[in-house]
Order: C-alpha cells, then sequence, then structure tokens
C-alpha cells in the first residue's frame, strides 16, 4: 500500500488518528499512541504562509482545486463521505436548472506536524492493530485556514448561465488582483476599481464558507472580504489537508488492502450522478407556472413522472452506498469483486435506460406545451371559450347545448392534434 495524502473536508484531524482508506473514515480519538505523547513529541514545521486564490465555475473544478481524487468525489455523491459545514460548498448544487456560480476559494497553509519516528515505533495501543477496519494512521498533518466565497445568478438558459458565470469570473479576478494580491494580502485599490470587467450586480447573491465565516450581505462586501483573507487566515491551525501512512510500515502482518475503482465504474456512476440531478432540474423546470395551472393534466404527469425520476435516483445510490464499500474492501476475491462489479454496473445500466425515457419525457412535453399554446390560440380567436384548464365541464349552459371540441386522448403524446 502507498502513503496517501488527503484533504480533510472541515474536519479537525490529529496526527497518530487511525483512518480507514477504503471509505474516507477517520476515528476521532482512536490513536495507536497517548495524546499527550503526540501533542509534545511532534515535529513543527513553519511553511511560511503559503497563499492561493482559486477561481471556480463549478463544483466539479473546485473538488479538483481541494485535491479531492475523481474517486473522492464519486464517494461524496454516494453519500459514503460527508462534506458538512464549512465544505457544504462541495456538493453539487441543484436549486434551479439555470445557475451561474462562481467560487473564489483562498487556502492558507501556515505550519506542518508530523509524528517522529521514535514515537512511530513505540506503539502504546497495540490492540487497535487487530481491528480490520484501521487501515492507516495520520503521519502528518498541514494546518492553516480556508475560506470560499459564492457568487450565484439565476439565469433563463443555460447559454445566459454560461455568459454570465463568465462576465462574473473575470471581473472577480479583477478586482481581488487589483493590484496583484501578495502573500501578505496587501490591497490598496477599491472594489471600483477599472481592471474588472462592469456588470450588474444587483442580481447576484453571495454567501460565504470556510474556517471564517464573516457576514458578506452584497457584492461589495464579498469582494472586499476576499482581499483580506490572507491576512484573515494567517493565525489559522485548521487542519487543511494530511498524510496517511500504511499499518503495515509498524508490522507488515498488518498489511491490508485498500483496493481502488476501476475507471469504468467511476466513471459511469459519476456521470450517472450527474445526469441524475441535471433531469430532476429539467423536470422541475418543465412548463411555465401558468402552463401548469392552465393545463393540470399536463401538471399531473409531469409531476408522476419527476415523483418516480426521484426514486430511480434513491434507487443508485442506496445500491452505490450498498455495493461501493464491498468494491473498495480488500477481502474479496477477483471472483467475488467482479461479481460485485457487475452487480452495480446493472444498476447504473437500469438507470441510464430510465434517463433515457425521462429524456423522451421531456422533449415530447415541450412539444406538447408548445402545440397547445398555438392551438388554443387559434381556436380561441375563433371565438371559442378556453375550458382546458376545467377540469369537469358542464356541457348545458342555462337551457342552451354547449358544443365541446376536445383533443388530447389516444392523441396525447404526439405533437399534431
Amino acid at each position: 500500500m502507498e502513503v496517501i495524502e488527503a484533504p480533510a473536508l472541515g474536519k479537525q484531524v490529529q496526527i497518530g488518528e487511525l483512518y480507514n482508506a477504503r471509505l474516507m473514515q477517520r476515528y476521532a480519538g482512536v490513536s495507536l499512541w497517548s495524546s499527550a505523547e503526540v501533542a509534545s513529541d511532534s515535529n513543527v514545521t513553519l511553511t511560511g504562509g503559503n497563499c492561493e486564490f482559486y477561481f471556480c465555475a463549478s463544483t466539479k473544478e473546485l473538488r479538483e482545486k481541494w485535491k479531492l481524487s475523481a474517486e473522492g468525489s464519486l464517494l461524496i455523491d454516494a453519500g459514503l463521505a460527508k462534506v458538512d459545514g464549512s465544505v457544504s460548498c462541495l456538493k453539487e448544487r441543484s436549486n434551479t436548472q439555470h445557475e451561474a456560480t462562481v467560487y473564489i476559494m483562498c487556502s492558507r497553509e501556515n505550519r506542518k506536524r508530523s509524528l517522529r519516528t521514535d514515537v512511530v515505533v513505540d506503539v502504546k495501543n497495540a490492540q487497535w492493530l487487530e481491528n480490520e477496519n484501521f487501515t492507516h494512521y495520520v503521519s502528518e498533518v498541514t494546518e492553516g485556514g480556508y475560506a470560499v466565497l459564492t457568487f450565484t445568478q439565476k439565469c433563463a438558459s443555460k447559454e445566459e448561465a454560461l455568459q454570465v458565470s463568465g462576465k462574473l469570473s473575470a471581473s472577480l479576478r479583477g478586482l481581488v488582483y487589483s493590484p496583484v494580491v501578495s502573500v501578505s494580502g496587501t490591497v490598496g485599490a477599491d472594489v471600483s476599481s477599472t481592471n474588472a470587467q462592469k456588470i450588474d450586480t444587483s442580481e447576484i447573491q453571495v454567501s460565504m464558507q470556510g474556517t471564517v465565516v464573516l457576514s458578506v450581505t452584497s457584492f461589495e462586501e464579498a469582494v472586499s472580504v476576499a482581499r483580506r483573507l490572507p491576512d484573515i487566515l494567517a493565525e489559522h491551525t485548521n487542519t487543511m489537508s494530511f498524510v496517511l501512512n500504511p499499518l503495515n510500515i509498524i508490522d507488515n502482518k498488518y498489511r491490508r488492502l485498500v483496493r481502488e475503482l476501476s475507471d469504468n465504474i467511476v466513471g459511469r456512476l459519476s456521470d450517472a450522478f450527474g445526469a441524475g440531478r441535471s433531469m430532476e432540474l429539467e423536470l422541475c423546470a418543465l412548463g411555465t407556472p401558468q402552463q401548469r395551472e392552465q393545463y393540470p393534466f399536463l401538471s399531473d404527469q409531469i409531476q408522476g413522472v419527476t415523483n418516480a425520476w426521484r426514486e430511480v435516483r434513491n434507487k443508485l445510490q442506496c445500491s452505490a452506498r450498498e455495493i461501493l464499500p464491498h468494491l473498495k474492501s480488500g477481502d474479496l476475491s477477483n471472483d467475488e469483486y467482479d461479481r460485485h462489479e457487475l452487480k452495480l454496473l446493472h444498476f447504473v445500466t437500469i438507470f441510464e435506460r430510465c434517463h433515457d425515457i425521462a429524456q423522451r419525457f421531456v422533449a415530447n412535453k415541450r412539444d406538447e406545451l408548445d402545440v397547445l399554446d398555438c392551438t388554443i390560440s387559434a381556436v380561441t380567436g375563433m371565438g371559442m371559450e378556453d375550458n382546458v384548464s376545467v377540469r369537469t365541464l358542464n356541457l348545458v349552459d342555462g337551457s342552451k347545448p354547449r358544443l365541446v371540441l376536445n383533443f388530447g386522448g389516444a392523441k396525447l403524446m404526439v405533437t399534431n392534434h
């Protein structure tokens, strides 16, 4: 097994703690050494306050800057690795279908702490070595601080969201780096810098997460905070990342296999989770509020398919949570591993087929809504009443019978009525 470097994901990790690398799971307070010994006998190295700014236009890009592997990202989407609190920004956003989002991430490394060699060989709590859940121990932690400012704006289309994201990112870079922020964080220019693209900030929402959370209620406040972050984070000693050593370094009989997931599993399952989020947003955005009120029968169909789609997503996630730990485990034979992998891929294939059906449903309903709007506009222009939104229609108006023009029935799923 190799040495592993992993992001802390908002957790305060202590050197000496035991770890399960198969599930990205730490065991707080469980150590092979006494806490007093670790605290007093660790090596401390000051890193010189290395500070970096990152500008990201997606959660995927933000995760990459956080040094999350594709496999680690998949475990988050599957719900096996938790990202809450100060790093909840690493969860995929699913508020609206079309949303321009830009993240400013600032991280500052202030020091490193590591276990001394003479402490490592002097194990105090050897009983923990027999526990099969433990695969590694934390040999080093990098400490400092980080903050993520999130800028979002709702848009009318995917194209508009991409355009707004590009302009917003360019503007934020100009504002934060004017003048260029030094390691010490010294800045002098104000938010109205001419180096930034002029954008309308009235519709932009801002929020902040990290090891420090300040009140940011406007675009201007958020930019001002971003420029001061290098100095704000200078004294922070939160865990940024940590290094894991395999237990067989202590004794080779405790060598525990940690399998890597195949590229096929990581790729298809990651794509499926992404497609699941996108499709639910498409279904929720299908039809305007006015159309859903005017065509209640279509609204019922859309809601029914949306509920069914949520069940499909939930079944895939539950299957992944059940099977992925087995695939990561070193306890399976090659034949058993192949069977579990095929079982998970079977669920992915079913999901992909359901996604194709949902795509066709969305396309058909968009066409149907357009045809309904045009047809109703035409017949009402001839003087006929629009009773499409009426669920129960009285066919007699006083003493006079009513002539009803009805379209739908067996032709409901076709474009032309």
